[in-house]
């Protein structure tokens, strides 16, 4: 979480407070995690962050890679 090493507990709690920033938003939205990784990013690093999000109450996960931040640039 913000380049700071964290716990999976951790983890959690800092996504049920993502989820309670968006409570003007619709259900759908409440309940959406968009994970910004790239292609170098290994598995084994994201797999507790989905984990998490399932336990802070998100349902539907998408994957976005930022320009720029494809392998080899």
């Amino acid at each position: 979480v913000d380049d700071i090493k964290v716990n999976l507990e951790q983890i959690v709690q800092a996504l049920i407070d993502s989820r309670k920033n968006k409570k003007d938003q619709t259900e759908e939205i409440q309940k959406s995690l968009i994970i910004i990784a790239d292609k170098r990013t290994d598995f084994n690093l994201l797999s507790p962050v989905i984990r998490a999000a399932g336990q802070a109450g998100f349902e539907s996960y998408k994957f976005a890679v930022m320009p720029g931040r494809l392998a080899g640039q």
